[in-house]
Order: structure tokens, then C-alpha cells, then sequence
């Protein structure tokens, strides 16, 4: 599933996605509103069958900007 917009997509997240992810969980920011995933735990969602996990990447220049789970 791709869902997009004129300024964002939506995508299933990849392995190779994952590095993002952790950092972006981690950041201090975020830290106060995101309960972390272990890096199995973000494996395993993102194979599930019962559970999604997406990426939102900016459509022109591709950039992560963050993660739906």
C-alpha cells in the first residue's frame, strides 16, 4: 500500500528503513511521546499481517520525515 499526496508518501516501511527509525525514536525530542521499539520489535510489525508500519518520506526531494505504526 502507497498512499501520497502532493507533498507526502506514505510507504511501507523496509529494513532498510530502520536505521531512521531508531534514530528518530530516540531523538530528545521525541522521547517524551514514543514508547521505543526494540529493533526485533520493528522487524516483526513490519511483516506482520495484523499490523502496519509506514514510512512518510517528503514527495519532492525524498526526504524521512517520520513513521506511522
Amino acid at each position: 500500500m502507497i498512499l501520497e499526496n502532493h507533498w507526502l508518501i506514505l510507504r511501507p516501511t523496509e529494513e532498510k528503513d530502520l536505521e531512521f527509525v531508531l534514530e528518530a525514536e530516540n531523538h530528545q525530542e521525541n522521547r517524551p511521546f514514543i514508547l521505543p521499539y526494540t529493533r526485533e520489535r520493528h522487524r516483526k510489525v513490519i511483516t506482520s499481517q495484523e499490523e502496519e508500519h509506514l514510512l512518510i518520506v517528503e514527495k519532492n526531494t525524498g526526504s524521512k520525515l517520520g513513521f506511522i505504526v
